[in-house]
């Protein structure tokens, strides 16, 4: 009953504060990192201490997004193909519906899961992709968004995959965060195939089979098969490492195979000689007492 008078008011203070300030914190430490001065291995410096409290910093505020929507207490993220499948979708709680009832309150904490997708940590940003998709088909049910909304939030979750894709942890929850997207919010606004068609690299005729297999899902489509085209549509908008930016394949054609070595005769032990020949081998004679 006190969630109304009190704890709203108070979080439509404390979430838009949050934001800013976990924003301007990784700002400040992508800049630090980028110096060439800043030195990682040096734990003891104060660039090292500050990139420690705003990785458990951000982590822990997302969990407390997370709980305040829901009403579990499980914090588990998907940082695996076994997490992603396991993670269902969780109702919301009492105070959740409050919170996702209210237009400004709402959309900081879409913000915030936005956002999160893209700061440099890997536990992060899967915090912040199940939260998302625990809230983006509730705002869809209450009509919370347009077109304009809807394409802004699928932005968001790819320029995600541009800046964070090259993280497996990352990649797995991005990838079943936006075909989650896509499925859910399609069918009202058309308009999203307008977005995968401004991917760099994406095949035309690909995605107009791939649309159509999300419109006329009967059951056959299976998720390893949306996963996968999916994953093909986007391969040339996924980050890639500084050290393998500019790597080149080396491709040697007519490459002989290997003659497997042959293994040498085993040598039998002085048991084995013994019982095989049935002649002493002269140990105990040798060793024997005169």
């Amino acid at each position: 009953e006190f969630y109304s008078p009190v704890l709203i008011p108070i979080l439509k203070q404390v979430v838009p504060l949050m934001l800013n300030r976990l924003q301007d914190r990784w700002s400040y430490l992508r800049k630090i990192r980028e110096s060439p001065g800043f030195d990682e291995d040096n734990t003891d410096s104060q660039e090292v201490l500050d990139d420690v409290i705003i990785r458990v910093a951000a982590r822990e505020y997302l969990d407390t997004v997370k709980a305040m929507l829901t009403s579990t207490t499980s914090q588990e993220s998907p940082t695996s193909v076994e997490n992603v499948e396991k993670s269902g979708v969780q109702s919301v709680s009492a105070l959740g519906e409050l919170v996702l009832c209210d237009p400004i309150l709402r959309n900081d904490v879409m913000l915030t899961c936005l956002q999160g997708l893209r700061w440099p940590d890997s536990p992060s940003g899967t915090r912040a992709a199940a939260t998302a998709e625990l809230i983006i088909p509730v705002f869809c049910n209450k009509n919370a968004f347009g077109p304009e909304g809807a394409a802004s939030i699928m932005v968001e979750i790819l320029t995600a995959f541009q800046e964070m894709g090259m993280h497996e942890a990352n990649n797995i929850a991005l990838t079943h965060l936006a075909l989650l997207t896509y499925e859910t919010l399609r069918p009202s606004f058309p308009n999203l195939i307008t977005v995968l068609q401004q991917v760099p690299g994406c095949n035309q005729e690909d995605l107009l089979k791939f649309d159509a297999k999300i419109l006329n899902n009967n059951g056959a489509f299976g998720e390893k098969a949306k996963k996968d085209m999916f994953k093909k549509l986007i391969s040339r908008l996924i980050g890639k490492d500084m050290a393998k930016l500019f790597q080149k394949e080396i491709v040697i054609k007519n490459l002989p195979s290997l003659v497997p070595l042959k293994t040498k005769a085993r040598v039998p032990t002085l048991d084995e000689q013994t019982e095989k020949t049935g002649e002493e081998t002269g140990l105990s004679s040798l060793f024997g007492g005169q």
